[in-house]
């Protein structure tokens, strides 16, 4: 095994042949995405990518057992100790044959998570008149130098998304683009390119919480996608199988899902594994494990908010009395007792004695 230059990254393009790893591969190719790639041999049939950050990718071959060896080694004695300092959650994705092998490779906890991957409907797409349906008192900004260097409030967090999927911003504004929403000097939703090629894009999108469910997401992605249009460049938008608000606003903004496919999440991270756990359980309502895992994590960090979610997860589960311990020390970390009183999760609650003596 050994690492490519630059150069010779062109060579593992066929071992990329997935739409949704093609368009990702192509973008490390053109310089745009910063990656490292290690192969079985100078004419490659099996590849490791690591994008210097959180995303992993195993591809080819998955029968090289020397190989896997050797990538086993990298994780561990170089990836894992520079990631739990930067990157400790990671995502790993992979082409068919390595789901057996990944466990082996990468020895942390995981979780197999869904994700779709959405395209435009039509090349030339102008299903909204977006600029219509701009919320009152708001605009949708270019993102360029003169606003990463605004003191708009939350321009951090739009630098850290770039930050995080590009060589640097001077690379982002010389081969990326990307749009805002702003309302009251406040940037509420942001959305960047990544992974861009000379034809194709990924797409990072980004509503403050407060502000979701109000429209900003829609206009924002609608210009980011009137601006690919005009580029002849090809949008893609990836998400959570379960990210029901995303692809909602991905939907109204005119894409369509082109494929399914998994990938495995894991940190090297105890704490943010057992919370991964937790809330893999959860959402399939396993609440019982669910509320194991948020122990675990417990053990390592105590905080209001996992009492709280803690709390609601032994409720769920029918088990009112750890329910009960559990929102005692959420009350105790200052959880809002009006918040408690409305969310549905604590209904079973209700009816004890320990419940009315917690709201108050």
């Amino acid at each position: 095994m050994y690492e490519l230059e630059e150069s010779d990254f062109t060579t593992v393009l066929p071992l990329f042949k997935e739409v949704h790893l093609d368009f990702v591969i192509q973008s490390v190719v053109k310089g745009n995405q910063p990656a490292r790639i290690w192969v079985d041999d100078h004419n490659p049939q099996t590849a490791f990518m690591w994008n210097k950050g959180s995303y992993y990718y195993l591809v080819g071959d998955e029968k090289n057992h020397e190989f896997n060896r050797g990538v086993k080694t990298l994780v561990t004695t170089t990836i894992a100790p520079e990631a739990v300092d930067n990157f400790s959650i990671f995502k790993v994705h992979y082409t068919e044959g390595w789901e057996q092998k990944i466990h082996h490779i990468i020895e942390r906890p995981l979780v197999k998570r869904d994700r779709y991957l959405y395209t435009l409907s039509t090349p030339d797409n102008t299903k909204t008149d977006w600029k219509s349906k701009v919320p009152p008192g708001s605009s949708v900004e270019y993102i360029d130098k003169d606003l990463l260097e605004s003191g708009l409030k939350n321009i951090k967090y739009v630098r850290e998304e770039i930050e995080s999927m590009w060589n640097s911003i001077h690379d982002f504004f010389c081969n990326g683009f990307g749009f805002c929403s702003v309302f009251n000097d406040v940037i509420v939703s942001w959305c960047t390119a990544e992974f861009v090629s000379d034809t194709a894009c990924g797409i990072g999108i980004e509503t403050v919480k407060e502000y979701q469910n109000q429209g900003f997401a829609t206009v924002t992605a609608s210009a980011f996608v009137e601006h690919c249009t005009s580029k002849n460049i090809t949008p893609f938008w990836d998400s959570w199988s379960s990210n029901v608000a995303s692809i909602r606003v991905a939907e109204k903004a005119g894409f369509v899902k082109a494929v399914d496919f998994a990938v495995y999440f894991g940190s090297f991270d105890d704490y943010e594994s057992h919370l991964i756990h937790g809330d893999h359980y959860y959402r399939q309502k396993k609440y019982d494990k669910a509320a194991a895992y948020y122990e675990k994590a417990l053990t390592i960090k105590e905080s209001g908010r996992l009492y709280y979610e803690t709390a609601c997860t032994y409720a769920l589960a029918g088990k009112k009395d750890k329910a009960l311990n559990k929102l005692k020390k959420a009350v105790q970390e200052g959880a809002d007792r009006d918040i408690m009183k409305n969310d549905d999760r604590l209904t079973g609650l209700h009816n004890t004695e320990e419940w009315q003596g917690l709201i108050g």
